[in-house]
């Protein structure tokens, strides 16, 4: 076939989309080039065609005969240049498909590291190193969004050391492109200018040659709250975008993550402070309140809401001994003292009175017996029974006795309330000298008032 103007063979098939030959390559001085060099006879070409797409061509070269090629060779390897087009791409889709499982492994493993550390610097060298070793990047650097968008460089790394004193900070606004990409929300490339790194070393000289600059914007919830900025002295490209796009997604994850931890760290560390400063407050109440009890004549005995005895002064615990015994029917009293501080209680709580007062008889001993609820924000949680010990009282005189008793008592009754409520809510089984008795006393109720 005639070929217009110089064209050579091989852009004339690729631009025509299909296969040619030329012979005497010689004679008509149509390629000098191959016909000095190779002492071409004959050539024919045959496009790689996949679809519309042109991947390539093949040229043939005869340098003996110069009349190789005809019409008949037209059709045969036209079909060999489809064959060998389905070749190359398929390998060219292999190459592909291996190129992102690579890009995918280095994204993973830097997940990884990003979900598994909650502390800046450690999380930023773990993602960094995986970086300069998969893709020869010099620089790396993370900044953090603050409030009023003022960016503050949190790492600024290289291979083999961090560019920025752990202890110092910049709080300075930075420009370049980690700005530019914070503003667009979108990755900013550029190139022979002063990098991030030069900046923050203090160089203002003429801008090198050669550098490129990458800041990818690391947006979590919508909102801008970091930068991932990358230097290389060689160029960045659209595999490193592929890449860096997706690490940003989760590095913004794991920041958010690593701010959230830092917020819920202080919290614990001060409510941890405000539990130790009231257990400590709470020790001291308990123990003034059971010096209290310890030195007042009368019996005093703490229950929980079911009448359960969980503390009692001196005083309560020898009565409690005393009279633990549930006496035979007919004799005077038929039910120890625990069952019967255990009913007054009951009767308390299923009255909508405050105070109860009543005259137990054991064995011939009579007690005056008051009691009275505890309350914790307007909430009943335990009782408080005060004993003496003395002749049946007239209704008179035992009002006479509450009333004096709740006047005489009360800062000290309010004390020993919140102390009943603390032991309630955490259980807790005095470990003193002086409360040994008190766990003699429990034991002494719980097993002889059933």
């Amino acid at each position: 076939m005639p070929l217009e103007g110089s064209d050579t063979l091989g852009a004339a098939i690729i631009r025509d989309r299909k296969a040619a030959y030329i012979n005497h390559v010689s004679a008509d001085n149509y390629n000098p080039v191959l016909g000095s060099l190779l002492g071409a006879r004959s050539m024919f070409g045959v496009p790689f065609m996949r679809g519309a797409h042109v991947l390539g061509a093949l040229i043939l070269i005869d340098v003996e005969n110069d009349r190789r090629f005809d019409d008949s060779d037209l059709d045969q390897l036209s079909l060999f240049g489809v064959q060998a087009a389905l070749a190359i791409q398929n390998v060219r889709l292999f190459a592909e498909t291996r190129r992102r499982l690579d890009q995918l492994r280095v994204v993973n493993e830097m997940g990884r590291v990003a979900t598994s550390v909650l502390m800046l610097d450690p999380l930023m060298r773990g993602i960094a190193d995986q970086l300069f070793s998969e893709f020869h990047y010099d620089v790396i650097g993370l900044l953090l969004v603050e409030n009023d968008k003022v960016i503050r460089l949190q790492s600024l790394l290289t291979p083999e050391r961090s560019l920025i004193n752990t202890g110092r900070r910049q709080m300075n606004p930075i420009d370049g492109v980690a700005a530019r990409a914070m503003m667009k929300s979108e990755p900013v490339l550029d190139f022979d200018h002063i990098t991030l790194s030069m900046r923050v070393l203090g160089a203002r000289q003429k801008p090198p040659t050669g550098w490129h600059e990458l800041a990818v914007p690391l947006v979590f919830s919508g909102e801008v709250i970091g930068v991932l900025n990358i230097e290389r002295h060689t160029a960045i490209t659209t595999d490193d975008l592929d890449v860096l796009e997706p690490l940003s997604a989760q590095l913004a994850i794991a920041v958010s993550n690593v701010r959230l931890f830092d917020v819920v760290n202080e919290k614990i560390i001060e409510r941890n402070s405000e539990i130790a400063e009231a257990t400590l407050q709470l020790r001291i109440e308990k123990e003034h309140t059971e010096a209290i009890l310890r030195s007042v004549a009368d019996a005093v005995i703490v229950t929980d809401l079911t009448g359960q005895i969980i503390m009692a002064n001196p005083m309560a615990e020898r009565l409690l001994a005393e009279y633990s015994v549930i006496y035979a029917a007919g004799e005077t009293g038929n039910s120890s003292l625990a069952t019967h501080i255990r009913t007054l209680t009951k009767h308390l709580f299923n009255h909508e009175t405050q105070t109860y007062t009543e005259t137990i008889e054991l064995a011939g001993l009579i007690l005056q017996a008051n009691g009275a609820k505890v309350t914790e924000s307007e909430q009943e949680v335990s009782a408080v029974v005060v004993l003496r010990e003395g002749q049946a009282a007239t209704e008179r005189e035992l009002q006479a006795f509450v009333s004096s008793r709740v006047t005489e008592e009360r800062v000290h009754l309010h004390r020993l309330a919140r102390t009943a409520h603390t032991t309630i809510q955490h259980q807790a089984v005095p470990a003193t000298d002086a409360d040994g008795q008190t766990r003699k006393a429990r034991a002494v109720s719980a097993s002889h008032g059933r």
